[in-house]
């Protein structure tokens, strides 16, 4: 319930309101990859870079031990075609975007690329 608030909250710009529906739903499931997804995005929309890659960070390895991927999912195909992938793969996603603001240029496109692996159809717009 408090994941389908913050979403609605962030999608109406209302980021106090993400960030606190996104905290309750962490005290509820800590893992929650979408709600760390959420606080990093609304950090990145607050200029707060560094903020976004620590909880975007947080949202990846937190998908990947989700999903059982361990430390490098390297290998999987056809990622997106299964829903309970995407949590990670929008922070995955969001992950590089900040790393390519804060000048990580190189670890950004490794990123990218790493991303089109997983989803050749490109439907995150990479």
């Amino acid at each position: 319930m408090a994941l389908a608030r913050g979403w609605q909250a962030f999608e109406q710009g209302d980021l106090d309101a993400t960030a606190r529906e996104a905290y309750a739903c962490l005290e509820q499931a800590p893992q929650c990859v979408d709600a760390l997804f959420l606080l990093g995005s609304v950090a990145f929309d607050q200029g707060d870079l560094a903020q976004a890659r620590a909880r975007f960070q947080e949202a990846v390895r937190s998908g990947a031990r989700v999903l059982g991927l361990g430390e490098d999912p390297v290998g999987q195909v056809a990622f997106w075609a299964q829903a309970e992938t995407r949590p990670f793969l929008r922070a995955h996603h969001a992950l590089a975007q900040v790393l390519w603001a804060l000048g990580e240029r190189a670890v950004a496109v490794a990123m990218a690329r790493e991303h089109l692996r997983w989803a050749p159809r490109d439907e995150q717009g990479v």
